[in-house]
């Protein structure tokens, strides 16, 4: 039995009011301190760092976290997150392809401890998968911030992959810049950034001196700082912000155009979660609309996404971009004719 620090009596009381459905009395909050946690807290005490508690928080809750009802006790009256935000940073952590299962797990139960038991209860949480990973992407994050910070350049191994055995495995590039040794990377980061599910470090490499480069931080290995080696800054010379936004959304580039188009009403969510609300639209037969998108930006994304559509979206102008779309289409169509078998 101990009298503990502030802090911990504190961490104490919180959590035994965040893991409970119902109210918890003084006596009952004393007597859970002292038989969970091995804790003598008095009264007043406990009162007293309730008090803080509300105070400490407030900022975040602009209220107080810790409720008090008459002949019943105190519960937590102010969640730190909502249950939606709780829900959106577990799903973020467990659909990762790059987090080992054990970093899902250690970050799991850290944003769990931010909510109370019937959050819990209402938060689908399911068990990551095991799969096994041949780096750490929270390691590999870390390092790469701290030399960001410090303005250091750092030294990594970068993977490509090669067919042995009828399947793909990882192979070290030989395409370093660290002679003599040719699988070296020196880089001087920029950037980390996140990118549909994967993270990104823009940086300074020697053999691209003319323009940032950047590589994917999944398949960087050994990452660590590279000693006695000097960091390149080149930032003063480029909009970073732009050449972020142009490097990953290959498919910005483009001209804006007036697209006409015609589509199946079953797509109707489809186009106004691309283009909005704001768009011209009329009955163009039985089933179908007409849409007159102004100022969309032509480029192979759009194309791409058009073409996935099938044969329920049909362009109507531009006619060059009509065109376009039926030479890939013809030429896509030609990879599944049959061949004819040469004797």
């Amino acid at each position: 039995m101990e009298r503990g620090t502030r802090g911990t009596n504190m961490a104490a009381i919180l959590d035994i009011l965040m893991s409970s459905d119902t109210p918890i009395s003084t006596p009952q909050l004393m007597t859970k301190l002292l038989e969970d946690y091995g804790l003598d807290v008095k009264r007043r005490m406990v009162m007293d760092l309730i008090h803080d508690l509300n105070a400490l928080f407030q900022p975040w809750t602009h209220g107080n976290l810790i409720g008090a009802r008459t002949g019943l006790g105190y519960y937590i009256d102010h969640t730190l997150f909502e249950d939606g935000e709780l829900q959106f940073l577990l799903d973020a952590v467990v659909w990762n392809d790059d987090l080992t299962k054990e970093d899902k797990l250690d970050l799991r139960e850290k944003i769990t401890r931010f909510a109370t038991n019937p959050q819990l209860d209402r938060l689908v949480t399911p068990a990551p998968a095991h799969d096994a990973k041949n780096f750490n992407l929270i390691l590999n994050i870390t390092t790469l911030m701290k030399a960001i910070d410090h303005q250091r350049p750092v030294r990594f191994r970068y993977v490509d992959y090669a067919a042995e055995d009828g399947v793909f495995k990882e192979v070290e590039s030989p395409r370093g810049n660290d002679r003599p040794n040719k699988y070296d990377y020196i880089v001087s980061p920029y950037r980390v950034i996140q990118s549909n599910n994967h993270y990104y470090m823009i940086g300074y490499f020697s053999k691209h001196k003319d323009q940032p480069t950047t590589f994917r931080v999944d398949r960087m290995r050994m990452v660590r700082e590279a000693t006695r080696k000097s960091y390149v800054d080149i930032t003063d010379a480029y909009d970073m912000d732009e050449y972020i936004r142009n490097t990953f959304n290959m498919f910005m580039d483009g001209d804006d155009v007036t697209l006409v188009l015609a589509f199946h009403k079953s797509l109707t969510r489809e186009m106004v979660s691309r283009f909005g609300m704001n768009i011209s639209v009329r009955a163009a037969g039985p089933g179908h609309y007409e849409a007159t998108v102004p100022n969309v930006r032509w480029n192979q994304g759009l194309i791409l996404w058009l073409m996935s559509l099938g044969d329920k979206v049909e362009v109507r102008q531009p006619l060059a971009m009509r065109t376009q779309i039926r030479d890939a289409l013809i030429q896509t169509l030609n990879l599944y004719q049959e061949k004819k078998t040469q004797s």
